[in-house]
Parts: structure tokens; sequence; C-alpha cells
């Protein structure tokens, strides 16, 4: 059943997955094989969006500020056992894996981010695009991927693979000569299971996996590797999986076999009627195996659709965050959504690997905040500020 139910979804769209006369996006039945002693699964999943990026750092905040006022306690992101990304959804989810912490995971990826967007406006050059063939705003001396890692990890990015944090990918669309048609390619956190059915690597640094997911054409440089004997390029996941919940829900089936999935939260950044469409028939496909599935996608629709992804002035962020924080708030609508989210993930998983409290489950970008006084600093002011 579940590599039947593998071969149903496609690489990068649940398009023509389910009979067209199928209405139902609240349950498909089916064997319930889960036990009462199996803990679920729980995934989380960042849409690309470019400068609408902030969005999703503010739902996480708020999450995470909800999650403490119904008693659960900090870092919710710790009940994740799976999260994904493309483009700057992929960064963040990279940053999570990285980190015991949501404040700290926040604040990383809000700099890395700040990285990303500073040093491709500085290497802008209409210069170039206008009197070279090379059809991009980037100066021909540059190696966006260099200048990255010297800025954002001082040269010394760690690598991809880390098995101590919560299991991560970011989505890249592959590129190949004398193909036309782009292709999914994951940067994962973990060791692949040989039964791989999107191709990917977790032999990569961190930064060069950063910089791939987010490499939009003409804009950022795109990243080239050698992968099982060939010459392949990477460039954003946007482009083959804005919304990647197929491919985390393929990811999870691969992962866990013996395991249902019980709590899918999107967080979303694009606000086209296909792309929930698509997402909801996913999870339709994906509730034959995970009857009780529950699925929820977080999006501020029309903010969304005010705020362009190419809108990057500090000014247009903060006010996109004020904007995100007061539909969140005053929702009450999402806000019910939220709690019953939030409780399930707490009810139904179990004891998760990744235990925030564990000094040996701190990973790289721990070790680095806690070298940095000023960050400290920052981390105590915030949990100051939460339990006031």
């Amino acid at each position: 059943m579940r590599r039947r139910l593998l071969n149903t979804m496609t690489n990068n769209s649940s398009e023509n997955v389910l009979p067209v006369d199928s209405k139902s996006f609240t349950g498909i039945k089916g064997d319930n094989r889960k036990t009462k002693n199996e803990a679920k699964v729980n995934i989380l999943v960042l849409d690309g969006g470019g400068g609408r990026g902030a969005a999703s750092q503010t739902f996480i905040e708020e999450i995470e500020l909800m999650a403490v006022e119904r008693g659960y306690g900090k870092d919710w992101l710790s009940r994740i056992d799976l999260v994904c990304g493309a483009s700057i959804g992929g960064v963040a989810a990279l940053t999570i894996n990285q980190t015991s912490s949501t404040v700290k995971a926040l604040q990383r990826s809000r700099e890395l981010a700040n990285f990303l967007v500073k040093d491709a406006n500085e290497n802008f050059s209409f210069w170039n695009l206008l009197c070279t063939k090379s059809a991009s705003l980037l100066k021909e001396e540059h190696q966006f991927r260099d200048t990255f890692a010297q800025r954002a990890f001082e040269g010394k990015p760690p690598p991809l693979k880390n098995e101590k944090g919560i299991k991560a990918f970011a989505v890249t669309s592959l590129n190949e000569k004398h193909k036309i048609v782009l292709s999914p390619f994951l940067l994962r956190t973990y060791e692949s299971p040989n039964d791989e059915t999107v191709e990917g690597t977790c032999n990569l640094d961190l930064a060069t996996a950063m910089h791939a997911t987010a490499s939009v054409p003409g804009v950022v440089d795109s990243v080239r590797i050698e992968h099982n004997g060939r010459e392949i390029t990477l460039g954003d996941g946007g482009f083959v999986a804005n919304t990647p919940v197929v491919l985390a829900i393929r990811e999870a089936l691969r992962l866990w076999p013996n395991q249902q999935i019980g709590t899918l939260l999107s967080i979303g950044l694009d606000p086209s009627n296909k792309v929930a469409s698509d997402s909801y028939r996913s999870v339709d496909v994906a509730r034959l195996h995970s009857p009780s599935l529950h699925y929820h996608r977080l999006i501020a629709t029309d903010i969304m659709r005010a705020h362009s992804p190419a809108e990057f002035a500090k000014e247009k962020t903060d006010l996109l965050e004020q904007n995100v924080r007061k539909f969140f708030r005053e929702n009450e609508r999402e806000q019910l959504l939220m709690q019953r989210t939030l409780d399930l993930m707490y009810e139904e998983g179990g004891d998760r690997r990744y235990h925030p409290e564990n000094p040996d489950h701190l990973a790289h970008i721990d070790e680095q905040w806690n070298n940095n006084p000023s960050n400290q600093m920052g981390d105590n002011n915030n949990n100051k500020s939460s339990e006031e």
C-alpha cells in the first residue's frame, strides 16, 4: 500500500492523484494501522516567497507564544519530526535543523535571510545585464556561495548532514544538460533510505545548501555540483515545489513506514488557489495511509497578495510582520485551529529524540551562538519578555 501511495503522488504536483468526483478534503476512510502506543509523525512545511519570508517567522513566533500560554512550554519546534521548505523556506528549514531553540532558530534565520538579500543587492550590475550575454544581474567576478559562506559562517560552514537535529530538507530545482523540464532535488540533513523516490544528497556544506535552495536565476548565481558521476545545476526550489507538501508526505512515508502522520502544519506564503487545491488533494491521498491526519494550512492570504516576493525593503517587511501578527491574534478561527494543531502535536506525538535541554544534542549554530555574548543577551531578553 505504501509503495502504491508513493507512486500515486507526482514529484512536484498532486494533480490527478484523486478521482475527479472526489470532493472530501476532510478524510478518506482506510485501515488504521497505528496502535495506541505508537507516536504519530509531525511535519512542518515552509513555503518559498522571497520578501514574504518574514511572515513565516512571525507565525512561528506567535505559535511559540501560544504554546507557552497553553502550558506546553517553550520550543514547540522540538515537537516536529520533519521540517522542509523551498527557497527562503528552505533556508529556514535547514536553520531549524541546526539549533535547539525556537527563538534562536528565528533569529538565525532572519540573520541568514539578511545576508542573502544584502549580498545579492551589493553585487547587482545592470551593466552586466545590458552589455553581456550572461542575462544575469550579477557581476561576472561574483561568486555568491563564497561570500555567503564567509559572511554567514566566517568561512567555515558546517556540513549539511546533521543527524543530531530535527530531520530537515530543502527543495532545489535540478537542471541537467539536454533536459528541458526541471525536477525536484532534495538537500537532506540525513542519510536517505535506499528506496529514494526523489533524488537528493546530504553531502554538501550548509552554506552551499542554503544558497542553492534560494538561488533565483539572474539574481543569485546557481550552484553546480557533481552528483553520482554527473555535473548538475541546482536552482531555486520554488520553481518545482514552492509549497512542498507532497514531497514532505512522500519523505515521511519513506522515513517512518510503520508510523502514521499525525499533524502536518503548512505555513504559507503563496496565496494562489491552485497551491491550496493541490495541497489538499495530496493530503487526501495521504489519508489512505494515515486516516486521522490533521492538516493545517496557515496563511494570511490577502496580506500575502498585497506584498510582492521581490519586496525586501525593511520598512515594507516590518509592516508585513505587523499585519501578519495582527491577523493571527485577531482572527478567532485561526486561533482555534492553531490551538487544536498544537494540542495534537503534543498529545499524539511521542518523546522526540531531539531534546533541547540535552547539551549533547546542541548543534553547530548553537555553538556559534553561545560564543557570542550579544546573542546571549538578546536571547535572555526574549525569554524575559515571554515569561512576563
